[in-house]
């Protein structure tokens, strides 16, 4: 059995291929899109003799105020009238969070994110 940290949306086609030869079954945490294999959470890529899954610490996250995290933007929820956008992303925790566009790393007033929502 190996493992390699894996993050969601990683393209992990040529770690899954190195690993085992052949044709493996995919386990829960991916999902093959053309001829990729893409992560669809955070965690440690496995693999038993012929099944490739991602193990993650199934304890839920706990946000804390000044926490640095991987969020995925889910929709943006409002604007305030004066150019700033509310956005609701999946941290991972019990409830989504709401941010302004502000409170993205390295954003000010002038240099503002460019954000999409994840189409599902």
């Amino acid at each position: 059995m190996g493992s390699a940290t894996v993050l969601p949306g990683e393209d992990v086609s040529d770690i899954v291929k190195h690993l085992l030869k052949g044709n493996p079954r995919l386990g829960i945490g991916l999902r093959k899109e053309n001829n990729s294999v893409i992560s669809t959470i955070a965690g440690n890529l496995q693999y038993r003799s012929d099944i490739v899954f991602v193990n993650q610490n199934t304890r839920r996250y706990r946000p804390s105020v000044e926490d640095r995290v991987i969020a995925v933007v889910e929709e943006r929820v409002a604007g305030d009238g004066a150019g700033g956008d509310v956005y609701r992303v999946n941290i991972g925790g019990p409830h989504p969070a709401l941010l302004s566009n502000l409170s993205f790393e390295g954003a000010t007033k002038r240099n503002k994110p460019m954000l999409a929502s994840v189409l599902m």
